[in-house]
C-alpha cells in the first residue's frame, strides 16, 4: 500500500493540494488551481492523486496528519468520503456528497462547491431562474443541481434509470417527486432547463444521450455536466433552437469556491478559464 503521507512531503511546498479519485488523470483540477494558485504567488501545489476505493481510509487518514491542506473529491469517492471526515459544512450536511475538503483545527471538514459552480455558472447564461427544470440522473452531481435549482426556487423533477435512486435524491433536495424514466420526453416538452448529469456523452458513452429527441424551442438552456466536447445531448439541443450550456464554467466556478474555503483568498478566474482553453479540455465530467 502506498504511503500517501511520505508522497505528499516530496512535494516540497508549505501547501500540497490534490484531486483524489479512481480514475483521475483526466481530471482539469490540477490545470486550474495551479492558475489560480500561481496568480496569487502563493507557495503551493496541486496535483492529481489516484486513490483506489480500499484506500481511501488510508489517503483520509494521511492527509489528517498534514501532508494535504486540502483536497478535491471526484468519482467514487464523493459519498464514501463522507463517514471519513470529521465535520461538513453548508450544502454538504444536507446532501451527504463531498468535493472540497479543508483541513482546519476542528480537522477534516467536508463541503460540496458543485452547488455555488452550477449556480454561477447557470448564471452567466440566464440572468432570470427557469420556471420548470428536468434533471436526468440522480447520482452524486445531480444531487448539488437539484439542491442548487430548489435553493433558487425553480420547480425542479428527477428522471432516472433507477426509481429508487431518484427518490431518494427527491427525499434529500425535499422535491416534489420522482418522474418516470419513460415520461421524460413528454415533459421536457414544458421545461426552460434540462440537465444532463448522466454518464452518458462522457468518454466511455461518449455516443449516447439520455434524451433522444428534443422539443423545438428557442432561448431554453440544455446544461450537460460534461465538458470539452459538443456531446450528442448539447448537439441534439442546439439542433432543435436550445441553447447548449457544457460543464466547463461549473468546473471553473467549484474550483473557484474551493480556491476561497483553502486560502481565504479571491481567485483569478481568467486564468483558471484559461487554463482549460475548451479546444485542451478532455471529455469528463468530474
Amino acid at each position: 500500500m502506498p504511503s500517501f503521507l511520505a508522497w505528499g512531503a516530496q512535494l516540497r511546498h508549505s501547501e500540497n493540494l490534490a484531486v483524489i479519485g479512481d480514475p483521475v488523470a483526466h481530471s482539469l483540477s490540477p490545470r486550474l488551481q495551479a492558475a489560480a494558485i500561481a496568480s496569487a504567488g502563493l507557495d503551493a501545489r496541486y496535483v492529481a492523486v489516484r486513490v483506489p476505493a480500499a484506500q481511501l481510509p488510508s489517503f483520509v487518514s494521511e492527509a489528517r496528519s498534514g501532508s494535504f491542506h486540502g483536497f478535491n473529491v471526484t468519482i467514487p469517492h464523493k459519498e464514501a468520503v463522507v463517514r471519513l471526515l470529521d465535520g461538513l459544512g453548508g450544502p454538504a450536511w444536507d446532501l451527504g456528497v463531498v468535493n472540497t475538503v479543508v483541513r482546519s483545527r476542528e480537522g477534516l471538514i467536508g463541503h460540496n462547491t458543485d452547488v455555488i459552480g452550477f449556480q454561477r455558472a447557470l448564471e452567466a447564461v440566464r440572468q432570470a431562474p427557469p420556471w420548470r427544470a428536468l434533471v436526468l440522473g440522480a447520482g452524486g452531481a445531480a444531487r448539488a443541481v437539484a439542491y442548487a435549482l430548489r435553493e433558487m426556487g425553480v420547480s425542479t423533477r428527477i428522471s432516472a434509470r433507477r426509481p429508487g435512486q431518484a427518490r431518494e435524491l427527491c427525499r434529500v433536495v425535499d422535491g416534489p417527486g420522482e418522474l418516470p424514466w419513460d415520461d421524460r420526453l413528454s415533459f421536457a416538452e414544458g421545461c426552460n432547463l434540462i440537465v444532463n448529469a448522466t454518464p452518458l456523452g462522457m468518454s466511455h458513452l461518449a455516443e449516447e444521450s439520455p434524451l433522444p429527441a428534443w422539443p423545438q424551442a428557442h432561448h431554453r438552456v440544455a446544461f450537460d455536466l460534461v465538458y470539452g466536447r459538443e456531446t450528442p445531448f448539447l448537439r441534439d439541443a442546439a439542433a432543435a433552437g436550445w441553447t447548449p450550456v457544457n460543464g466547463l464554467e461549473m468546473l471553473v466556478q467549484q474550483g473557484a469556491e474551493a480556491f476561497r474555503l483553502w486560502f481565504g483568498l479571491e481567485p483569478d478566474l481568467d486564468a483558471m478559464r484559461r487554463a482549460c482553453a475548451p479546444k485542451e479540455v478532455p471529455c469528463s465530467a468530474s
